[in-house]
């Protein structure tokens, strides 16, 4: 059985899924940027993100942009917080680089079993409300465009 491959397809959902991991490689580097050490509870903090999207997109039914924005805001504040309240403290208490990264390591594994116990550790979904369009050989949602242009 022969299956016939649309490698235009498999171009373009490649794309889709590196401006993800792109998304997540700039936020990490401006992180850096910022407060000069690395954040190593920075994909927590996305998954944090994700978790209260799904929260408020499903569990309480108001929609993908509502999640969105609630996400955005709660998972900012929360990261304003732990900054102010454990790595500012430690910057300014003389604290080295070591410290600052092995707290980083400490507040991911907070936050990665937090988000465990709360959630449970089976995948969740949202609901897709976008439609998928085609462009010639191609198959291509609302979320991938988006995504793309966002970049």
């Amino acid at each position: 059985m022969v299956v016939e491959v649309n490698w235009a397809q498999v171009f373009f959902n490649s794309a889709v899924t590196g401006n993800l991991y792109l998304i997540g490689a700039v936020g990490l580097t401006l992180t850096y940027g910022l407060s000069r050490f690395p954040n190593f509870a920075h994909a927590e903090f996305i998954s944090l993100g994700a978790f209260i999207g799904y929260l408020v997109a499903e569990q309480l039914g108001l929609g993908f942009l509502a999640a969105l924005v609630v996400a955005f805001l709660v998972t900012g504040t929360i990261g304003v917080l732990c900054y102010c309240g454990i790595f500012q403290p430690l910057a300014e208490g003389g604290a080295s680089i070591i410290h600052l990264m092995v707290a980083s390591i400490a507040l991911g594994f907070v936050l990665r079993y937090s988000l465990g116990a709360l959630w449970g550790w089976k995948p969740s979904y949202f609901t897709t409300t976008w439609s998928s369009f085609e462009i010639g050989p191609l198959r291509v949602t609302g979320y991938g465009c988006g995504l793309s242009l966002l970049l």
